[in-house]
């Protein structure tokens, strides 16, 4: 369904000069988001071995930051399968164009059409490159969630202290 994106309520409290909502609409808005626990973000156990890795690296590097919720983990599992996709069609081409020796020859079949591992590879990179949007993994998705954190009120010390401790007694995931 073609359309913009929402936004997060966060973002329209930051810059509500453009859309222009009353305190009604927004305060409606916070009461509907669903908020979730963010603290135990488990992989799910459909994802093979290159995907859980991915998994663990992104979830890793976002944990600080808070973006990910547990209702954003079929997404983010979705991004790492079609990354690991990607990665096994990567390798398998190279395969290929290693037995082959040559690159242009590697494009093709023997019946001259175009090799079905290029086109898993553009199939997985598009949805990888839409997961990522999602998810702001890119950095127009980051820009788009940073605006609202980045506004949010500087943490305490004491509190950044104990997110910190908390993070490391969760371990690596």
């Amino acid at each position: 369904m073609p359309g913009r994106y929402p936004k997060l309520i966060e973002e329209i409290e930051a810059d509500n000069s453009r859309t222009r909502y009353t305190k009604a609409e927004i305060e409606a808005r916070k009461d509907a988001t669903p908020q979730a626990d963010n603290n135990y973000l488990r992989a799910p156990d459909w994802l093979n071995d290159v995907a859980r890795r991915e998994w663990r690296r992104i979830i890793r590097l976002a944990r600080r930051s808070g973006i990910f919720t547990n209702l954003d983990l079929n997404a983010l599992g979705m991004y790492c399968q079609s990354y690991a996709r990607l990665r096994l069609a990567y390798q398998e081409y190279d395969k290929l164009q290693a037995k082959i020796g040559d690159k242009q020859t590697a494009l093709v079949t023997s019946k001259m059409q175009i090799n079905p591992l290029i086109k898993l590879m553009q199939q997985e990179e598009e949805q990888c490159r839409r997961w990522g949007g999602l998810l702001g993994l890119d950095p127009t998705g980051r820009a788009r969630i940073g605006l609202a954190r980045n506004r949010k009120e500087e943490q305490s010390e004491f509190e950044q202290f104990l997110n910190n401790v908390q993070d490391d007694l969760n371990g690596e995931i």
